[in-house]
């Protein structure tokens, strides 16, 4: 059997990639992709690996049919030498 990628993890990629992604879905499956885009980044382990204490935040915007994630450091977690 191909190794297939979960059904959510391209989105998860492309986040990790470009730190900003806009997904259009019918309002009524927004909670189950925002819940199943969290799950990807809890599973990643070779991303947690990387990143190590940096923490990133994972935040999304609900507009009409989009759901727009951003990816981003939490501010009290940099240090000058990191900007």
């Amino acid at each position: 059997m191909a190794n297939r990628p979960r059904q959510y993890q391209p989105i998860w990629q492309a986040l990790k990639k470009h730190k900003t992604v806009t997904v259009l879905s019918p309002s009524h499956l927004h909670k189950r992709l925002v819940k199943a885009v969290i799950k990807e980044k809890w599973m990643d382990d070779q991303f947690k690996k990387r990143e190590g204490w940096r923490a990133m935040r994972l935040t999304y915007a609900i507009k009409n049919n989009e759901v727009t994630f951003f990816l981003s450091y939490k501010l009290t977690e940099l240090t000058s030498g990191d900007l």
